[in-house]
């Protein structure tokens, strides 16, 4: 006990009195590189604090793999680097107990709760809180569309009920006064006011039925409000299982959450009335996150610094960044002097004050924790159903099927189809002009008994003749109607002959008086 005392008081009668060879200007740090103290510092990597990597064979390494940290820089401009030694460490968040060694342990990095004023832990980084990482959401769009169905049937089965109500409410009230739209029958007339009813929830209606009586146009306002609420409903229901990137829900409350050991995560699961589990390290947590079959964490806790200094690792493995919690600590290092003497701990944090205050060290702590953050393409927070690389591959090849084979049926069925349609038409057409010109073009029988006797001698002698002279010919050139044009056109060869019903040739105007008189005379009994 006299040695130890005798060894402490030593220490510090050279710290008083040794000269100042060292490469820091800050005098409370002078007097820590000129005495022949050595500090063991005991590491765990932790980006963007601690950079540091061990050597397979000594397990130590130089302070030159360390400065990249933020501890690592705080310690080269307290402490020449000939001084310092590091050795990495599995306890982590945790300082030695005791140190029965001539040389000052430091462990870092340390969380330092906020109220703490321990002189044997300097608080180098102020920190807002962790940050809870959680699963991202693999499913594909059109997956998350159908569980959005599945998951809001409820919603979907309350809209569809209000709808249907609202229909029966507006037939009761519309039915006599617009029964055309609203038939009297209850399942017709229901069914027409359930159809009014979600098409105005939708669109505010089409138009094509609309209430006429005062009581049904004074509910059918009421219907527009609520229709827009519940249609607003179930829109957000559907559009929120597509736009969403966290697949666990970000409230702790009744979750298990794993923490690292040591760290004050513990603390902040417990206050979020979380279960916590404590890892060794990051990459323990991560895959007892992405284990496929029960998982046996939600998520898991971790300094919000590390997990943007982490991105890169996260990503790849299906992870991101839920939220943040605010629960305030300090970020600093541990110290465990020699024989546990409180006074050189003292010593210390006045070094470690006058580091903190420098604007220098300030400015170099701002660019290590925004340079901590890796490059990496920015990750989408929203999964959108027209991103999926298949679906849009699917909706063009269906815009192909249905486009191409649209046009195929046109020219190579439709087409086709309508030209012999066409044709069987224009043929049945031709045919039915021509019997209404053959039709025009014969004398009735009862026209020919009703003229002279002369002039119907001469129309049987023509008919008689012509048909005799052209038969041959209008079986082989002409149709039997048309024949009877030519026929009918020869009457105009009888001097004498009025206008009969023909095409193509007019019977002289005379024949008309002469048939009057005809049929005058036999009106009154004469005889022509």
């Amino acid at each position: 006990m006299l040695y130890e005392m005798f060894s402490i008081v030593y220490f510090l009668f050279l710290l008083g009195t040794s000269a100042t060879v060292s490469m820091v200007s800050y005098p409370n740090c002078d007097q820590l590189s000129s005495t022949e103290l050595s500090f063991d510092v005991e590491f765990w990597t932790t980006r963007p604090y601690t950079n540091c990597r061990a050597t397979s064979t000594t397990k130590r390494t130089s302070l030159q793999s360390c400065t990249e940290g933020l501890l690592g820089k705080f310690l080269r401009q307290m402490i020449r680097p000939s001084k310092i030694s590091f050795k990495p460490t599995g306890n982590m968040f945790q300082k030695t107990s005791s140190n029965n060694t001539k040389n000052v342990t430091i462990a870092i990095p340390f969380m330092i709760k906020r109220n703490t004023n321990d002189p044997c832990e300097i608080k180098v980084h102020h920190s807002k809180g962790p940050a809870y990482i959680a699963k991202r959401n693999q499913m594909r769009p059109l997956t998350q569309l159908g569980r959005s169905f599945i998951n809001g049937g409820q919603i979907i089965g309350l809209t569809l009920i209000l709808t249907v109500i609202s229909g029966v409410f507006m037939w009761v009230l519309d039915r006599h006064k617009n029964p055309v739209d609203f038939p009297p029958s209850f399942i017709r007339g229901s069914w027409q006011g359930f159809w009014w009813a979600f098409v105005t929830m939708t669109t505010v209606g089409y138009g094509d039925t609309s209430p006429k009586s005062v009581p049904a146009r004074l509910y059918s306002i009421l219907w527009m409000l609520l229709g827009m609420v519940a249609f607003s409903v179930l829109t957000a229901n559907f559009t929120s299982s597509l736009n969403y990137e966290i697949e666990e829900d970000l409230n702790l409350f009744g979750k298990t959450v794993a923490v690292l050991n040591g760290s004050l995560a513990r603390q902040v699961a417990v206050s979020e009335g979380a279960k916590y589990k404590e890892y060794k390290d990051l990459n323990a947590m991560i895959a007892a996150l992405i284990k496929q079959k029960n998982p046996p964490i939600n998520g898991f806790l971790i300094d919000r610094h590390m997990a943007v200094a982490s991105l890169e690792q996260l990503k790849n493995n299906t992870l991101a960044i839920g939220r943040t919690i605010d629960y305030d600590y300090y970020i600093g290092m541990s110290i465990t002097p020699p024989y546990n003497s409180t006074q050189l701990c003292n010593v210390i944090k006045k070094c470690a004050t006058d580091v903190l205050k420098s604007k220098d060290f300030e400015l170099t702590a701002l660019q290590i924790l925004s340079h901590s953050v890796p490059v990496i393409e920015t990750v989408k927070q929203t999964a959108s159903l027209f991103e999926d690389y298949e679906f849009l591959i699917i909706l063009l090849a269906l815009f192909g099927i249905l486009v191409g084979g649209g046009l195929i049926w046109e020219y190579f069925y439709y087409k086709p189809k309508m030209e012999r349609i066409n044709k069987v038409n224009d043929f049945e057409m031709e045919g039915d002009d021509g019997r209404k010109e053959s039709e025009r073009a014969i004398l009735y029988t009862n026209e020919v008994e009703e003229m002279c006797e002369e002039c119907k001698a001469k129309v049987e002698n023509i008919m008689k003749e012509e048909g005799k002279k052209r038969w041959q010919s209008m079986q082989t050139i002409i149709s039997p109607l048309e024949g009877f044009s030519i026929i009918g056109s020869q009457l105009s060869s009888i001097p004498g002959v009025s206008s009969i019903r023909r095409i193509g040739s007019e019977i002289p105007h005379n024949v008309q008086n002469l048939t009057r008189k005809s049929k005058k005379n036999k009106k009154d009994g004469m005889q022509p």
